[in-house]
């Protein structure tokens, strides 16, 4: 594939995203053409941002700069959509609603994404713009994934149940997100590129954390991106 091949996959995205907004009415809509352009497994735009990865060098800056632009001008629009369609909703309540406009309201807080969420959706579109896939697998693992598969022998000391989190004698919380890893190989033929970003759970972790910081909970969340080129 050549970078022209590439931009024009991208404008064709592009003049596709300018017609399907036009039938966007509400919020439900938006959220459908939101997840279709812009979904990080299976967004149309997402999908051809990891071509970036079979051009030749000398060709990626043209296809990323586009790229950007096209990525730029569909947010934008979907968020100049939400704020036109939250207006129009607001406006109809009102008109339904018989509202004393003196009366002092509640201010509602507005939510913001964790940090740990905006953290990991950047390390995701970054390995995404490299051609990377964005894996995941069940945090409720089997131990022949966590460790058999892995060469961990039976008497490793990861397997301790002081080290790791035990559910059944076969099925542990996982210790690391190698188990993703295995998944992926039995599915996509290698060479495959993929990344895992995801939680894993460490007993002793938890245990020296707990006394430390005198929390309530007994299980740690660990931020782990595994990028792998298998």
């Amino acid at each position: 594939m050549s970078s022209s091949d590439g931009i024009g996959r991208l404008r064709a995205i592009e003049r596709q995203f300018d017609r399907d907004r036009i039938a966007v009415a509400d919020l439900k809509s938006l959220e459908d053409i939101r997840t279709r352009y812009l979904s990080r497994k299976a967004g149309l735009l997402t999908l051809e941002l990891q071509n970036l990865g079979t051009l030749p060098k000398d060709q990626r800056a043209d296809f990323g700069r586009v790229a950007n632009e096209v990525k730029l001008k569909i947010e934008a629009s979907l968020d100049t959509l939400q704020a036109t369609i939250a207006e129009r909703e607001k406006q109809t309540a009102l008109g339904r609603e018989a509202l004393d406009v003196t009366l002092p309201g509640n201010r509602r807080r507005v939510g913001h994404r964790h940090p740990l969420t905006i953290i990991r959706n950047e390390i995701e579109d970054i390995f995404v713009s490299m051609g990377y896939t964005v894996e995941d697998g069940p945090e409720v693992e089997n131990t022949y994934y966590n460790f058999d598969a892995l060469n961990f022998p039976a008497g490793h000391p990861a397997r301790d149940p002081r080290d790791t989190f035990y559910v059944s004698d076969h099925m542990i919380l996982r210790t690391h997100t190698s188990p993703v890893q295995v998944r992926t190989m039995e599915k996509i033929q290698p060479p495959c590129a993929s990344s895992a970003p995801a939680a894993c759970f460490d007993a002793m972790h938890s245990i020296q954390h707990t006394r430390r910081c005198s929390t309530k909970s007994n299980v740690s969340l660990l931020m782990k991106a595994s990028p792998s080129r298998t």
